[in-house]
């Protein structure tokens, strides 16, 4: 479902609908990416926490 609905925004940024249909698949495209790098880092701290926690 979620490949899905990334070929729908694909489809959307890439086609000659208005602006503004672009713009909003281009914006989530954008707020999704910022979400998945914030996770990331996150992931990589609580690791390093873990870590850290069993060495002591």
């Amino acid at each position: 479902m979620t490949t899905q609905a990334c070929s729908v925004i694909e489809e959307l940024l890439n086609s000659k609908k208005p602006s503004s249909t672009r713009l909003s698949a281009a914006r989530t495209i954008l707020e999704y990416g910022v979400k998945w790098l914030e996770l990331s880092d996150i992931e990589t701290r609580l690791s390093s926490l873990e870590k850290k926690m069993e060495g002591k």
